[in-house]
């Protein structure tokens, strides 16, 4: 499952991201076990939008003490 989508998050990502997103599958799956670390490998279009708006900024979640 990691191989499979590996390709696609190569296609979106930079190797840092996708080094972070097949980490952040590892991670659920050692905390949390294979069934909710299967979602973390399939949604990498997710993945891509929140690292991307990471990288610009666009992290309302980090900004809302500010407002």
């Amino acid at each position: 499952m990691l191989v499979g989508n590996a390709l696609r998050a190569l296609d979106g990502m930079h190797t840092s991201m996708v080094e972070a997103w097949a980490a952040n599958a590892v991670d659920v799956c050692d905390r949390a076990g294979l069934t909710p670390a299967v979602p973390a490998l399939q949604d990498v279009d997710t993945f891509i939008r929140c690292g991307n708006e990471r990288l610009a900024g666009l992290v309302p979640e980090e900004q809302e003490h500010v407002v």
